[in-house]
């Protein structure tokens, strides 16, 4: 853009003089001196009072010039200002082509300020200008097209955008040379539509396209080719080539670092890009160096307030984001809003972008109030710039959707999700993969809500299309599976979920290298498979290598450490090996205390385990302090009626009907089952539980006929919900069997037991505790039926189980030796109920010194009374009531029935009695 030749001769040599320093300067690359001899030309020309149209001229082309440089510098305000003088002079001078270039260049600064319809208004009015003057064919009105084109696009008005696309790029192959860079430009930015309609093949079809005209005009060594690689390489990220992407993006930075300078915007672009591309390989220490090489081109060579920069933060805080660290991304992202906020003011579709990536970190720190906050000041710049109908603002309700959902407001999260989803449709193509998010995110909903079928068919949606888009092998494709798998767990359908996981694990290790981080998190939700088909030894391999991989990518106070430990935590529990348990959850503990505070969800869920813990330990006062610990943080963080807190009421529930304070338990089941009554509604699993755990207190208050109507209640809920082949169904069966126990209705006792069996069989498989436990059940059934060789036989068979799954000390080993003990005293086979009974006390002293223990000395107390053996027997009362003494309330009954059967012995032997055996006995009966 020079000044013009057929006037020269009437500018003054001084103004010429500095133009043309300027001119040298900018040829240099040097651009900052450039404009200050630009600009002191224009001031010189500013001093001369009358100027003829020659001076106009040459004063509108040096504006233009000027502009033209603090365009390559990116200082948009300042080339808004120059390009205004440069309008006026060329209305003064009605040139209409002149025109049209001020308005083209109004209209590039209106898009980056994402005021799109105004800048669309400037692009066609400079259409007409042009359309004017010169054929409609021409290579300038090519340009036009592409332009409107490009604010279709940012629009989200995508085939509108290609329809102006393909019209720049037929007037440029046809009337130029198919091999014009121009052709190369309009190629990319149809590609580009390619992109966000999803159609990925496409999109890398056109950027080879204008990378073979590039290759043709410029050889292999230029920037627009570099251009070119760089584009393909984003193509391979997305499609999940994660190595074919960095080869191109390194091929793209070579040729960046040798034809311009490592100071470069464009080789900082490059770094940032292979910098992607590792984060979606989880190596993020690789990526995390690629950013700073970015940081440091980029601010080499711009102020910390120049738009380049924010491109530097963005990439900075997202890679910070994805290894977890919060905070640190948190103030990256803040830092990145105060520039644009400075830069563009508050009404701009990049400042609405970083309020949604700071709600984004506010829900993961849970912090939900703030993050509605960011999400709803998102949403409104949003709405005033893009409208209703809009991919940005569809991207923000699904945002708020999540804040809800975490709030547990489940119809609002489906509202929001829905408006999404709406809107995505109305805009995109069906086959689309933010259609597919939509989906997936309806299904997480759904999900929650116990709508199992329902969101098992928005997964399948989901997958139908990512399957069309990205093909079997690909990573968004096993997150799926994943989220299949996950329906399918908590349907209790554990070999389906199994298949979904490992379909999963194998499309990791295809896609990724072994220790990426998605391939330890597939290992993690394996390992809970196994765990719940109490597969112990495979479960606990399973959290070891996922836990090994998460310590080479993360550092060692990562919540997913964290959460890892907790897993493992949760095999010792189930194992009964509490001392060990309660160590992991405590280094659970310890790292999210680290990275939350004390304040926060997930310290919450930790004081919960262990209080968990401390209940099986039967340090009941411990477990009720962790609860409360627990209930505090959740009633400070989320509203009074919250899932989390139904949860808590449950658990303090449990903990008093343990202690047999029925009254405080059936208050706290209450209270539970109120609140998840409301939020979920009534036919939830859930609520299920609620009715289930009324029901037990009933039971245990001799309100049989309340309890068995109650637990009906719960059973139906959980048939009608979950099916007959679930485990919270089989729970029913087992309280309506004891039930029936209760009022010696042996033979429904049994039915129910029975079809208990059945469905343990089809979820859990033979070899399982729960299915040991039920063995003993039905053991005890025939007992009480005097069917006693039926008794041993199923008595027997919950041993095997039990030796088989754990092979050593083991509490489900001990009750069946009790068990088998009781029935040979039944049978009065004394000799084989001492032998037995005292196998089952050695092992429970093995495992823990607590009421169990005493109950057994007493039952060996009582063969031995059969026996006649009266000093063996009360050295058995004796040992059985110094454990009660330590544990239990000196007047509960089985205290007092304890030293009534002291009493008796000594009765027995014609010694004289302590008042002290009888008093206890008749306050309790007085109680």
């Amino acid at each position: 853009m020079g000044a013009n030749q057929s006037v020269k001769s009437n500018i003054p040599s001084k103004i010429q003089s500095l133009y043309q320093v300027g001119e040298e300067y900018r040829l240099s690359g040097n651009y900052q001196q450039a404009l200050c001899y630009y600009i002191q030309a224009a001031d010189e020309v500013n001093l001369i009072c009358i100027r003829d149209i020659g001076m106009a001229e040459y004063e509108y082309n040096l504006y233009m010039q000027i502009c033209s440089v603090h365009i390559r510098q990116r200082e948009w305000i300042k080339v808004n200002n120059w390009n205004d003088k440069a309008y006026r002079l060329a209305v003064k001078l009605r040139q209409p082509l002149k025109i049209a270039d001020c308005l083209d260049l109004r209209s590039d600064i209106k898009r980056l300020r994402c005021n799109w319809n105004e800048a669309l208004k400037d692009c066609h009015q400079s259409l007409n200008f042009k359309l004017k003057i010169l054929a409609k064919n021409s290579l300038n009105v090519s340009h036009s097209y592409h332009k409107i084109g490009t604010i279709y696009c940012a629009q989200g008005k995508y085939y509108d955008a290609l329809y102006m696309y393909n019209k720049s790029v037929e007037i440029r192959i046809l009337y130029v040379d198919y091999n014009c860079a121009y052709a190369a430009t309009t190629y990319d930015s149809i590609a580009d539509i390619y992109m966000n309609q999803g159609r990925l093949d496409d999109a890398l079809f056109t950027y080879q396209k204008s990378l073979k005209i590039r290759l043709s005009i410029f050889g292999d060594r230029h920037v627009e080719v570099a251009k070119s690689y760089s584009n393909i390489g984003i193509v391979y990220r997305v499609q999940g080539k994660y190595d074919e992407a960095i080869i191109m993006q390194e091929k793209s930075l070579q040729i960046r670092m040798s034809e311009l300078s490592y100071d470069y915007i464009d080789v900082a672009r490059s770094y940032t890009e292979i910098a992607n591309a590792y984060i979606s390989q989880g190596k993020y220490s690789k990526a995390h160096t690629m950013s700073q090489k970015s940081s440091e081109c980029r601010l080499s060579v711009n102020s910390h307030n120049h738009l380049d920069v924010t491109a530097l933060y963005s990439s900075i805080a997202h890679s910070y984001f994805n290894q977890g660290s919060y905070s640190e991304s948190l103030c990256m992202f803040k830092r990145l809003l105060k520039i644009q906020m400075l830069l563009f003011g508050e009404n701009n579709i990049e400042v609405a972008r970083s309020y949604s990536s700071i709600g984004v970190i506010y829900i993961l720190q849970g912090k939900y109030d703030q993050a509605i906050s960011m999400h709803e000041k998102s949403l409104q710049i949003k709405l005033s710039l893009l409208g209703h109908n809009h991919i940005d603002t569809a991207k923000s309700y699904n945002n708020i959707s999540i804040v809800y959902l975490k709030q547990g407001k489940y119809d609002q999260a489906l509202i929001m999700q829905e408006k999404s989803l709406k809107i995505k449709l109305s805009i995109l193509d069906y086959n689309h993969m933010d259609v597919a998010t939509s989906y997936h995110s309806t299904a997480n909903i759904y999900q929650i809500q116990g709508k199992y079928d329902i969101a098992l068919s928005m997964f399948k949606k989901a997958l139908q299309i990512t399957l069309l888009l990205l093909g079997h092998n690909h990573a968004d494709t096993a997150q799926i599976y994943l989220r299949i798998g996950n329906i399918f767990d908590i349907q209790s359908k554990y070999k389906q979920a199994l298949s979904m996981y490992q379909k999963c694990v194998d499309i990791q290790l295809s896609v990724f290298d072994r220790h990426h981080i998605a391939v330890g998190m597939s290992y993690k939700n394996i390992g809970r498979i196994y765990r719940l088909r109490c597969e112990y030894d495979q479960a606990l391999d399973m959290f070891r290598k996922s836990l090994e991989i998460h310590l080479s990518v993360f550092d060692a106070n990562h919540n997913e450490v964290a959460d890892l430990y907790n897993n493992i935590a949760n095999i010792y529990s189930h194992r009964g090996i509490y001392d060990n348990a309660i160590f992991m959850y405590k280094k659970a503990l310890y790292i999210k205390l680290f990275n939350f505070g004390d304040n926060h969800i997930h310290v919450a869920k930790l004081y919960n385990n262990i209080a968990t813990i401390y209940k099986l330990q039967r340090k009941y006062s411990q477990a009720i302090s962790m609860f409360q610990k627990s209930l505090e943080i959740q009633l400070s963080m989320c509203n009074n009626y919250h899932i989390d807190i139904a949860v808590i009421y449950n658990n303090i529930g449990t903990i008093y009907h343990i202690l047999s304070k029925y009254d405080e338990a059936l208050s706290m089941y209450r209270k539970s089952l109120k609140m998840r009554s409301s939020i979920v509604g009534c036919n939830h699993k859930d609520v299920a539980e609620s009715f289930s755990n009324i029901g037990s207190i009933y039971y245990k208050q001799g309100k049989i006929d309340a309890a068995a109507a109650v637990v009906e209640r719960s059973l139906k809920i959980r048939l009608s919900v979950l099916g007959y082949n679930h485990i919270d169904t089989s729970t029913s069966y087992k309280l309506m069997g004891e039930i029936y126990r209760h009022q010696h209705k042996y033979e429904e006792a049994l039915l129910k037991y029975k079809k208990l069996l059945q469905i343990m069989g089809s979820i859990r498989g033979h070899y399982h505790d729960d299915v040991a436990e039920l063995y003993n059940d039905i053991g005890n059934i025939y007992m009480y039926q005097g069917k006693y060789e039926q008794a041993l036989d199923n008595h027997h068979k919950s041993l095997k189980i039990t030796i088989v799954l754990h092979r050593k000390n083991y509490i489900g080993i001990a009750t069946s030796y009790g068990n088998i003990g009781l029935v040979h005293f039944s049978q009065g086979a004394y000799n084989l109920a001492i032998c037995t009974l005292n196998k089952c006390c050695k092992m429970m002293l093995s495992i823990s010194s607590h009421s169990n223990v005493a109950a057994i000395y007493k039952y060996i107390g009582v063969v031995y009374n059969m026996q006649g053996k009266h000093v063996e027997t009360l050295i058995m009362y004796n040992k059985s009531l110094q454990i009660r003494l330590s544990l239990l309330d000196y007047y509960r009954q089985d205290m007092a029935t304890l030293h009534s059967s002291i009493g008796y012995v000594y009765v027995t032997q014609g010694r004289s009695l302590n008042d002290r055996y009888f008093i206890p006995c008749i306050w309790w009966k007085l109680e």
